[in-house]
């Protein structure tokens, strides 16, 4: 028999090549970990900027939204929804403030109809004034007619704005 020498050191010699290479075929999963770690931290922190930007959109389209639909109301009935009036609102939807409006449209039709029912009464009297105590003061605003007739805007009308706005779902920054 001839003497064979392994090309690989025996059991009890040490691997010169083992320290120097290691295994290319395992990956770092303590490095993998970390970088999914950071990407993870990264993605979170998108998101939470991404959320805050979309919370600060909606809140500026309801209060826009909520803005015109109060300019609506103004337009149709000037001497009953005037700024003093429009701050007792306390709806924040369109739908709510056209509600709103509704109701107090209702109670200064019911105003009206019997500021009437009182003129009609007094003119009956034998003195010829009016009462002048009916309405208070403080709801003659309701009852009132407008002295003179508000002219109208150019341009689109704010409920075409509100329509606009409301489909396109944007926000222009200046």
């Amino acid at each position: 028999m001839e003497n064979v020498e392994p090309d690989t050191p025996g059991m009890g010699e040490p691997n010169p090549d083992a320290a120097k290479e290691p295994d290319k075929q395992e990956p770092d999963w303590k490095a993998l970990s970390r970088k999914h770690e950071n990407r993870e931290r990264e993605n979170w922190e998108a998101l939470q900027k991404a959320n805050a930007q979309l919370t600060e959109r909606e809140t500026a389209i309801a209060e826009r939204d909520a803005q015109i639909a109060r300019m609506t109301l103004q337009l149709e009935n000037p001497t009953l929804f005037d700024e003093d009036t429009l701050s007792q609102c306390k709806a924040t939807t369109p739908e709510g403030i056209k509600e709103w409006g509704e109701g107090i449209a209702r109670i200064a039709e019911k105003l009206k109809a019997q500021y009437a029912t009182a003129e009609q009464k007094t003119d009956q009297d034998a003195s010829g004034e009016p009462d002048k105590q009916y309405p208070p003061d403080n709801l003659r605003a309701f009852v009132a007619p407008s002295p003179v007739p508000s002219p109208k805007p150019k341009g689109p009308s704010p409920q075409d704005l509100y329509e606009k706005a409301r489909n396109s779902r944007t926000i222009k920054h200046k």
